[in-house]
């Protein structure tokens, strides 16, 4: 496609501001006219950012001009307190950006106390809605502390997606997860994962039934990632199938996961097709029949009017 005057124009303002022409074309042009409006700014005193730092705050998505105005404004009481410039980019390119920064500025004093160091103190705020992560680690922090956290597992438990809410569970949650007989290393590895707070409720409503082909450590291994709420019920399902726990872990902890589970699918899907015995009716499964044939809902949408079988292949 053939750029605009305008276009060239602005490629050509980056290329003597000393961005590459790699870099340039690895931008769409929605970046490269944000980063044009604020590059000389930027990098200029105070600020001093990088190439690299521009494009990461011109690039947001959503509103990338409230990001740098909640840069600048913040910019120097934040150097104050010893942040770097790298820091200062990361908190401030989140969603919410400036009420996460101007909670930290708030709270600085209490973090430190907690022994968090400067590192500790990003890693928590440099999340979309930071605030809510730094306000429920302030709010449940004796209550950790009385579960035995330090400061590294809070701040390992809270520096994800979802952190507040996980915060909040571990807490409410912890009593219980000891009495199903995980200690609190077991707790801290799945809390370090984003969406944790959802698998410590699906673990708890699924602990009995996982506990029938599952060790305490093979719960972990399963739950240790994150959506490993999703991995509850796949292992749920894959046993149902008659695979060991061996095969299920296999195939649900590897870095293939989704191409192992969609593969071990289809092959029921064709098994049920040739072999109609070959997958164990579910007992608390409704099923679906065809004649002299019985199916498990699980792996199959449905019959058509003609009884063709319909196999959902993903």
């Amino acid at each position: 496609m053939k750029l605009t005057n305008t276009e060239l124009s602005q490629e050509l303002l980056l290329k003597k501001a000393g961005f590459s022409d790699e870099k340039i074309l690895s931008l769409t042009q929605k970046t490269i006219s944000v980063a044009c409006k604020h590059h000389r700014i930027l990098m200029s005193e105070p600020y001093y950012l990088t190439v690299e730092q521009v494009i990461k705050i011109s690039n947001v998505r959503a509103a990338p001009d409230t990001r740098v105005d909640v840069l600048k404004k913040y910019f120097s009481v934040l150097r104050g307190l010893n942040f770097d410039t790298d820091d200062i980019v990361r908190m401030a390119i989140r969603s919410g950006g400036a009420l996460t920064i101007e909670t930290v500025i708030t709270h600085y004093e209490t973090l430190r106390s907690f022994a968090m160091d400067k590192r500790d103190i990003v890693r928590i705020a440099s999340l979309d809605g930071g605030h809510l992560v730094i306000n429920a680690v302030i709010e449940n922090y004796e209550a950790l502390r009385r579960c035995n956290f330090d400061k590294n597992d809070i701040v390992n438990c809270s520096a994800w997606h979802g952190g507040a809410r996980t915060i909040s569970v571990v807490v409410g949650s912890f009593n219980r997860l000891i009495e199903l007989g995980l200690s609190k290393y077991d707790i801290v590895k799945i809390a370090n994962h984003h969406g944790a707070a959802k698998t410590f409720d699906t673990l708890i409503n699924s602990f009995d039934k996982l506990r029938q082909f599952m060790t305490i450590q093979d719960i972990v291994t399963l739950l240790n990632r994150s959506g490993g709420s999703g991995n509850i019920d796949d292992a749920q399902d894959l046993r149902k199938h008659g695979l060991n726990t061996e095969e299920i872990l296999n195939i649900l902890c590897s870095g293939n996961k989704k191409k192992k589970l969609a593969l071990k699918k289809k092959e029921y899907n064709r098994l049920s097709i040739l072999n109609p015995d070959h997958l164990t009716p579910l007992k608390d499964e409704k099923t679906i029949w065809n004649d002299d044939f019985k199916f498990s809902n699980l792996w199959i949408i449905g019959l058509s009017r003609t009884s063709q079988l319909r196999v959902d292949l993903l």
